[in-house]
């Protein structure tokens, strides 16, 4: 799955670009392959690529043959980062006990309110009489 942000009529828009399934294997050159492709059918130029953002796989950042190394060769100027969440599930491995306990609180409370419709409502009613900027909550998931 690849996704873009971009700037169109002066706004970052952000759009799903490719959605394909890996068959076989998740090799980076596999991986390359798909992309290309699609850039080729589409007409896009790897120069206009910025960066690329992965989830830290050894298929995507490995040095010799991961993807973000194949595409360097296809435009030497792109920025390569790990994804965000990843990143803040790394950390949180190895934060300290009361941080951690915070964070399995909230946890739970956030998954016992999307536990159930009722709960989902109660807690957006709650966040407007409160005049809260955001009135709902996402599933808590972890992140390999």
């Amino acid at each position: 799955m690849v996704f873009v942000w971009y700037i169109h009529n002066k706004t970052i828009e952000e759009n799903f670009l490719i959605c394909h399934p890996l068959k076989t294997t998740t090799k980076a050159s596999v991986v390359l392959k798909l992309v290309d492709d699609f850039f080729t059918a589409e007409n896009l130029d790897w120069n206009k690529l910025g960066s690329v953002c992965s989830d830290g796989a050894p298929a995507m950042l490995e040095v010799r043959s991961g993807f973000l190394t194949l595409v360097k060769q296809k435009n030497p100027k792109i920025i390569g980062t790990h994804c965000i969440i990843h990143q803040e599930a790394l950390a949180s491995r190895t934060m300290s006990q009361p941080l951690k306990q915070a964070l399995d609180c909230a946890t739970k409370v956030v998954n016992y309110v999307k536990a159930s419709a009722l709960n989902t409502r109660l807690f957006q009613k709650l966040c407007q009489d409160m005049d809260a900027e955001y009135d709902s909550l996402l599933f808590h998931t972890s992140v390999r």
